[in-house]
């Protein structure tokens, strides 16, 4: 995970707006007139005080834009779990992305900042990492003593495969995380599930994820979870349901088949 340098400017980025806000004016302050009228026994100092008293424009409006695009940032982070349901301001871009995959018209950075409200909305306090566009660890969330780590993967086409889940089951165990999540606006492999299993690690598609949306959007509880009387699919990651043969050999007998059938007609024995 990429770390920061400790400069000023990082540390008033990591600030939300509602404190870069009143800091800008409380800088202004400061530098106009507080430093100024300030007793010094240095004539150093005092001229220093006094040439400083120039910047308070020019710092406080900087501190002032970061607060506005945190802000900015802020409100869109808002809006995408209502645009994502279907409940968004924006008729016209509903409708659009009602066309097609909204999980697959927003940008990768989107896709990341969703998966975080969504958890936000889960009561989890999210922190965002700079991975960058497929870099490592995306997210970490802690809730009630539990550590998370999320990686987020938007990929367009293929599954995600063993490959890329291995590597966080890695890095999870070097991070010394309770558990780990891939975050997907598709599919899996079957070999993905295969390695997940009986680990802590949640493999999550895009149509749980929908359905994450949804509850939240609504306020309904959410399990991402498969309950012990569940099950799901290891070839697309949707639920397993019992279904009862029809005919042929094992006529009458009970099996489990997946949801999404005939999309994916992946059975297991029941």
């Amino acid at each position: 995970m990429a770390k920061r340098n400790g400069s000023i400017l990082d540390l008033l980025f990591t600030l939300p707006w509602w404190v870069n806000g009143p800091l800008s004016l409380i800088v202004y302050e400061l530098l106009k007139d507080g430093l100024p009228r300030s007793y010094f026994e240095s004539p150093i100092s005092a001229s220093l005080a006094n040439a400083l008293s120039t910047f308070a424009a020019p710092i406080a409006s900087l501190i002032a834009f970061i607060a506005l695009i945190d802000l900015i940032k802020s409100l869109h982070k808002k809006s995408l779990i209502p645009r994502m349901s279907g409940k968004g301001a924006f008729g016209f871009l509903n409708a659009f992305e009602s066309q097609t995959d909204p999980l697959k018209s927003i940008t990768w950075r989107e896709f990341e900042m969703l998966v975080g409200e969504v958890y936000k909305s889960l009561g989890y306090k999210v922190f965002e990492t700079k991975g960058g566009a497929d870099g490592g660890i995306d997210l970490i969330l802690k809730r009630n003593g539990e550590k998370a780590i999320v990686q987020c993967k938007q990929w367009r086409t293929q599954k995600i495969g063993v490959k890329t889940v291995r590597e966080l089951y890695g890095v999870m165990v070097a991070e010394n995380a309770d558990r780990a999540i891939v975050m997907c606006s598709g599919t899996y492999t079957g070999e993905a599930y295969v390695f997940a299993k009986g680990k802590p690690l949640e493999l999550i598609g895009g149509t749980q994820l929908k359905g994450m949306i949804d509850s939240v959007s609504t306020n309904r509880p959410i399990d991402t979870q498969p309950k012990l009387n569940e099950k799901s699919c290891v070839s697309c990651g949707n639920k397993m349901l019992v279904r009862t043969a029809k005919k042929g050999p094992n006529a009458g007998n009970k099996f489990w088949g997946c949801s999404a059938f005939p999309r994916c007609r992946k059975t297991q024995e029941y």
